[in-house]
């Protein structure tokens, strides 16, 4: 990705979402970490209150990704338990045909 789509990107992010990419700034390249300082200072955003509440939002990702987590087992559980009982009444469906 380049430097210009990284900043339409960015510059069609809203606020919060700012701050929450600020926040876990994890994964990020330098190339977009620069954008993302300049997309800040655009905004004026800068300031006690942005790394206050960037802080918070730090402090609130391992919380959400133990939810993400737990949501994605109960997917998975789901959709095998689905496929599980699709392919349980088609053996059944074969069986009943085999020995009719």
């Amino acid at each position: 990705m380049d430097v210009l789509e990284l900043k339409r990107r960015y510059d069609n992010l809203s606020d919060d979402e700012i701050m929450r990419l600020w926040a876990s700034q994890e994964g990020l390249t330098e190339i977009a970490l620069s954008v993302l300082k300049d997309e800040i200072t655009k905004r004026g955003l800068g300031g006690q209150e942005f790394e206050a509440r960037t802080a918070e939002l730090a402090q609130e990702l391992p919380k959400n990704q133990q939810r993400f987590d737990r949501h994605q087992k109960h997917v998975v559980w789901k959709a095998t338990t689905y496929f599980a009982i699709i392919g349980l009444g088609a053996l059944v469906a074969v069986v009943k045909l085999f020995f009719k």
